[in-house]
């Protein structure tokens, strides 16, 4: 690759990002839809179980207990289910761009 002027780098870096950010979210769609239908019950369940455990109790248990729930209540709409993935993948991405970017650099001497 050469050196490239460092925006050239980071916009080939965030073009990588938010391509195969799109691609993971897009595969956890699919798994999610047809492989794991059941995953966010099982997690949520796993989720009260460790909650109950933990030595909450009152108000604060049910505080705790209620978050799950809503969670696991939003997870079903597919936008919301979307916009969780991709946002757990794409922070990484945009900062192994800036990264590459700034390691790719053309320094302006030479």
């Amino acid at each position: 690759l050469g050196h490239l002027p460092f925006l050239e780098a980071l916009k080939i870096g965030l073009s990588i990002a938010v391509i195969g950010s799109l691609s993971y979210t897009i595969v956890w769609m699919l798994e999610f839809q047809w492989v794991f239908p059941n995953f966010m019950d099982q997690f949520s369940a796993d989720q009260i179980a460790q909650l109950k455990a933990s030595g909450l109790t009152g108000e604060a248990l049910q505080t705790e207990l209620n978050k799950v729930s809503e969670m696991a209540e939003n997870y079903k709409n597919p936008w919301f289910r979307f916009g969780i993935t991709f946002s757990e993948i794409v922070p990484f991405g945009l900062m192994i761009a800036l990264l590459a970017a700034f390691i790719l650099r053309k320094n302006k001497t030479s």
